[in-house]
């Protein structure tokens, strides 16, 4: 491998995922360059076959895949891998990043990203739509990630959009250059927060322009039990992301009225968190932090709030609960149907 052409090192950190990494290898083996690219592969102690596929591809493609196998899990260690173990080593002027259960499908990904960030200096960041594969039932939707990029032509207008949440990334297609990545992971301590991915492009995103490329080439696979999709972490998921929202939106000084909307949601969440987990303290921290901010306490809240140590109001809420999860997603399968 010539050195001077490597262009591109992806970023694939991985851990039990023996039944998916063959699909994420081949599909970085499969991208079709005129220049050279590495992969970076960080097994995190994994505790089935997922070392052994790697290091029949690593025998393969020696000057491709660079692998490091740990020992002991560095994930539950709270080690940011990617600042500490993948991004000092990567020799690409830019870094794709895709995990061990994701997968690429368009060939062309890396170079379609390359060729936009050569022929734009002024943009360091770049990602694509993507299909969501729900591997419990095997379906695909489509260009799972939906955005208007009229409305998001301004770096300022894509930093309120993520705070809100109505701009989205998928990892899985995001390319930028090097040193950006490492300056602003560099900023932030991410061991204190659930997400990395998100105060990292908010972090990114006061530096650069982002571009967004609306042809899907990728699949993210939503697997049962991983660690944003069990039902036991998964509200602790969103919950670390409204507060990161919060932190960015205090620090880069937004308007109040955003701050509020942010305030709001995540005591809305943390409500919803505290009933399905019957926390009552957690509740408590609620009204307490709304009626400090001066928020309005509707009844329904106040509902949840006494029903969560009340076996008979609980259960009748709960069952509303998941009839209403369970309403949601139906229309959203008839609309999808409809669409289609």
């Amino acid at each position: 491998m010539d050195n001077n052409k490597l262009l591109v090192s992806i970023n694939c950190i991985t851990f039990n995922h023996e039944k998916y990494i063959k699909e994420a290898l081949e599909s970085f083996l499969m991208q079709k360059t005129n220049f050279e690219y590495e992969i970076l592969i960080h097994d995190d102690a994994s505790t089935d076959n997922t070392a052994d596929i790697i290091r029949k591809y690593e025998k393969k493609y020696p000057d491709i895949i660079k692998p490091i196998y740990q020992e002991e899990n560095q994930y539950s260690k709270k080690v940011n891998i990617s600042k500490n173990f993948q991004y000092p080593r990567a020799k690409g002027k830019y870094i794709a990043i895709c995990e061990g259960d994701d997968y690429w499908t368009d060939p062309n990904k890396l170079q379609k990203q390359v060729d936009f960030l050569e022929s734009n200096p002024e943009f360091g960041f770049v990602h694509c739509n993507f299909d969501k594969l729900y591997n419990k039932t095997g379906r695909i939707r489509k260009s799972a990630n939906y955005i208007n990029a009229k409305r998001f032509s301004s770096q300022d207008q894509i930093f309120i959009g993520m705070l809100l949440n109505t701009y989205s990334i998928g990892t899985l297609t995001v390319m930028a250059r090097k040193d950006l990545l490492i300056e602003s992971y560099g900023s932030i301590d991410l061991s204190t927060h659930l997400m990395g991915d998100l105060p990292t492009w908010l972090e990114i995103s006061q530096k650069t322009k982002f571009h967004f490329i609306q042809d899907s080439v990728g699949a993210y696979r939503k697997v049962s039990g991983s660690a944003s999709n069990t039902e036991s972490t998964y509200h602790q998921f969103i919950d670390s992301g409204l507060r990161i929202r919060l932190e960015f939106a205090k620090r880069n000084s937004v308007s109040n009225r955003i701050v509020e909307i942010l305030e709001k949601s995540y005591y809305k969440n943390l409500f919803v968190l505290a009933f399905r987990s019957k926390d009552k303290s957690l509740s408590e921290k609620c009204i307490n932090g709304m009626r400090e901010k001066k928020y309005s306490i509707n009844i329904f809240f106040k509902l949840i709030h006494c029903s969560i140590d009340k076996r008979p109001i609980y259960w009748m809420l709960q069952i509303l609960d998941s009839s209403q999860r369970y309403l949601v997603n139906f229309l959203k399968y008839i609309l999808r149907i409809n669409v289609n």
